[in-house]
């Protein structure tokens, strides 16, 4: 039974701690949107607008991204500069054809890497011919100059997007590196899935399991967007302490149960 306790805890433990750095304590808050209404009608090239109050201890990402259906909607969105402390921000997105639909807005929040969902906005948009297209608020102007200034205050002049065929090309070598950067936290947990038998060896397979999640997703989100884990190699430091500190307290509570059964 004691064992049953230590080996959940451990299990507990580890998808807490290497399924990645928490998320940023924030807090957004709905304020407005443009066009209003229950049924939005965008014309060819119009944005759709969402004003937010946020507040965050750390600096922070903010996208309200546009879903159809559940799942993301045939639209573009805007960017995201570094917000903290406490202020507005506008998001706004935009139809690509007259066959999208959008039915729900989620504000994520976080750090490009763990973006959880804070607010889930229901909305029917769709594009077509609008009766009027009336000027927008004073605060769209006013939030995305800010936003402006931001981002070209806190990032680099944009690059031209990556052509698919570069990514097919690198996504292997992301992956050779990326194995590369696990091997020191993966040596361990190997040894054990290998020697150990039983309980142990599934304690030892955990750390492993949640390496390979690692490494797939970094390579998954670098392919769908190469600036998304410009840290890569610190993210993988990171998690290879996670396992040996984890391996370790295996092998300590190993050991343990070993001398006391041999008694």
């Amino acid at each position: 039974m004691k064992l049953r306790i230590l080996l959940t805890t451990l299990a507990l433990w580890a998808l807490l701690a290497l399924t990645g750095p928490a998320a940023a304590a924030a807090e957004v808050e709905l304020l407005d949107t443009w066009p209003r209404g229950d049924d939005v009608v965008l014309a060819d090239g119009q944005n759709f607008y969402v004003r937010l109050r946020y507040r965050s201890d750390e600096p922070v990402g903010i996208w309200a991204r546009p879903f159809w259906r559940g799942a993301p909607a045939n639209a573009g969105s805007h960017p995201s500069a570094r917000y903290e402390g406490e202020g507005e921000v506008v998001g706004w997105f935009f139809l690509m054809d007259g066959t999208a639909r959008v039915d729900e807005i989620r504000v994520q929040v976080g750090n490009g890497y763990q973006d959880p969902v804070l607010l889930r906005l229901p909305v029917n948009v769709r594009r077509g011919s609008p009766l009027s297209t009336p000027t927008p608020p004073d605060w769209v102007a006013a939030l995305e100059a800010e936003n402006q200034r931001r981002r070209a205050a806190g990032s680099a002049p944009p690059r031209e997007p990556r052509s698919l065929g570069w990514r097919l090309a690198a996504a292997p070598l992301m992956l050779v590196f990326a194995l590369l950067g696990t091997a020191p936290g993966a040596a361990w947990p190997l040894y054990g899935v290998l020697r150990w038998r039983g309980i142990w060896r599934i304690a030892a397979a955990l750390p492993l399991a949640a390496l390979a999640f690692v490494v797939l997703r970094l390579v998954v989100d670098t392919f769908r967007d190469p600036t998304s884990h410009n840290l890569w190699p610190f993210e993988l430091v990171f998690f290879d302490l996670l396992a040996v500190g984890f391996m370790l307290v295996v092998f300590v509570g190993k050991s343990v149960w070993t001398r006391m059964n041999a008694r």
